[in-house]
């Protein structure tokens, strides 16, 4: 499917009697798993190539299109919209980046007392990713010195205010309790103000935490400024709730920057053929439509289904 002008809406009920699921991806994320059924089967011909060139692997042309984004599993080229003059990711491109990250969390991150969660700040606003990178790596570094058996998951947050500030989830791979403190966290990060939290209040850490990262907190004295965007949530460390907008942070994201970095011994999401539905419960279905005109002019219609399982089982 190459699909251009593409209008997505969710939909409930069976497909329509001429169409058929022709394309389903099963990945197990720990204790989750999940599932994507499509009509159509992902034929990206479109690749990039770095510094805004784009090849279409079918007639070789190769054409400079900055301030687009590829969406690899449709192929579909997209034009990002613009935010205060600043060219910014398209948020259909963000949200699938963000499914990647979910899926990795997930497989790797259950909560207990190997894992802890970290906000990394500095003292002076900060927001050029190379200069955050270049830091983190040196964090790293003193990281697998004071903790040899840890991996790390970092992920930039930006802020309306222009500022940035880092969330790692790290964690002690042989699973021994990982007894970091905040001085121990202060010292490996030395750039400013620094929080440690453990996880142990988080059902679905995956989930709760690309929640975090796409949701905007509204404090209560901005609340007179929003209406019915506001979402309630818990914190992660079971103190109570915030509000939120949900999805405001991804207008933030601006384009080419890598939003995470994951150590190598983090594990992948597992690709299985089918589901053991004996041990595994539904938790979650979603169906979509998108309506789209082609290349050639022509109005489509084609539909995808999201589902996710989970094992309850204390094994």
């Amino acid at each position: 499917m190459n699909n251009y002008n593409t209008t997505i809406e969710k939909y409930q009920g069976a497909l329509p009697k001429n169409k058929e699921y022709k394309f389903t991806k099963i990945l197990k994320c720990g204790k989750i798993i999940d599932r994507l059924d499509m009509t159509w089967k992902p034929q990206a011909h479109i690749v990039r190539e770095g510094g805004g060139i784009y090849l279409n692997k079918r007639t070789k042309e190769r054409k400079i299109m900055r301030g687009y984004e590829l969406n690899k599993e449709t192929g579909e080229v997209e034009k990002m919209p613009k935010t205060d003059g600043n060219q910014m990711r398209n948020r259909r491109s963000l949200r699938k980046i963000f499914t990647d990250l979910r899926q990795l969390i997930t497989t790797n991150y259950e909560g207990g007392e190997s894992e802890v969660f970290l906000t990394l700040t500095y003292k002076e606003q900060h927001n050029d990713p190379k200069k955050i990178y270049a830091d983190l790596n040196l964090f790293n570094v003193r990281l697998k010195r004071a903790y040899p058996a840890s991996g790390y998951l970092h992920i930039v947050e930006p802020h309306a205010s222009g500022n940035y500030h880092v969330h790692s989830l790290i964690k002690n791979m042989d699973y021994t309790p990982m007894l970091m403190t905040y001085e121990d966290a202060y010292k490996l990060w030395g750039h400013g103000y620094v929080t440690v939290e453990g996880l142990n209040n988080v059902d679905n850490i995956g989930a709760y935490f690309i929640a975090y990262f796409s949701n905007m907190e509204i404090a209560d004295e901005d609340l007179h400024k929003y209406k019915d965007d506001i979402k309630e949530m818990p914190r992660a460390d079971g103190n109570g709730t915030k509000k939120v907008i949900k999805g405001a942070r991804l207008d933030f994201y601006p384009d080419y920057m890598q939003i995470y970095r994951a150590s190598r011994n983090l594990k992948k999401p597992e690709p299985i053929e089918e589901i053991d539905k004996k041990a595994h419960k539904k938790t979650y279905e979603a169906g979509y439509k998108l309506t789209y005109v082609d290349e050639n002019g022509n109005t489509g219609e084609s539909y995808l289904r999201k589902e996710q399982w989970k094992n309850f089982s204390k094994s």
